[in-house]
């Protein structure tokens, strides 16, 4: 089985490359985007994925990584990061399949049980990744039964955590080596992340510890505050 996430550098899929590394033998590829806007977050989304790359190489097991960029700063608008995880997912895959004549399985985002994503824009996810895998068979999106932020956190090394990066309006401040980015604690993101913390005895349920990977049909259901936004058009 050959395994692709997307990882962003945040704990959702921080957490989902420490259960893919730890709980299957596949054969994993991570690639990164840098979303490149007015804001700066790919400065520290970037240097975030290298220290989770690092540690979880170092930690679990070797596995390939590969990064591009999508260059946004002429916008106001910057689309949604799931559509652009689904095009590049489906371009990683082509060119894995024409370089190494083999398929992608299955393709991985990070989410959480309180991230309330509406079912079509997975969809569309899943179908950007279709659409832009040029050679060989696109891969099915896979999500990881979503547990909670707090048992995600949980699960993970303190180090593995503190590599992790939210803040989607970062500020910058004088440091050591230069500016550095800090985060704006406002953001949707950033209230999101500090609404928890990492217990100081971490202690994961069964159901918590054993959640499975499965297709995405299974696993984001017609409901909660985006239900109008369901239908299939």
């Amino acid at each position: 089985m050959i395994s692709l996430l997307m990882l962003s550098g945040g704990i959702d899929s921080a957490y989902t490359l420490a259960k893919l590394l730890k709980d299957t033998d596949d054969e994993v590829l991570v690639h990164h985007i840098h979303l490149v806007t007015n804001s700066g977050r790919h400065e520290p989304e970037a240097e975030a994925c290298k220290e989770i790359v690092e540690f979880c190489q170092a930690q679990y097991r070797p596995f390939s990584y590969t990064q591009s960029a999508i260059d946004r700063r002429r916008f106001v608008a910057h689309g949604y990061d799931l559509m652009s995880a689904g095009t590049e997912a489906g371009i990683v895959s082509a060119s894995y399949f024409i370089t190494t004549g083999n398929i992608i399985d299955r393709w991985f985002v990070g989410l959480a049980d309180d991230d309330l994503v509406p079912r079509t824009r997975v969809k569309r996810a899943q179908d950007c990744c279709e659409y832009n895998c040029q050679e060989g068979n696109a891969p099915g999106l896979f999500l990881y039964e979503q547990i909670s932020l707090q048992a995600q956190i949980d699960y993970m090394p303190v180090k593995l955590l503190n590599a992790t990066w939210s803040c989607r309006s970062p500020g910058k401040e004088p440091g050591k080596d230069g500016d550095e980015y800090k985060p704006c604690g406002e953001c949707a993101a950033c209230k999101r992340r500090n609404s928890v913390e990492r217990s100081k005895k971490p202690r994961l349920s069964k159901a918590e510890q054993n959640v499975k990977a499965l297709p995405w049909t299974r696993l984001v259901h017609k409901g909660g505050p985006h239900r109008k936004l369901y239908k299939e058009r």
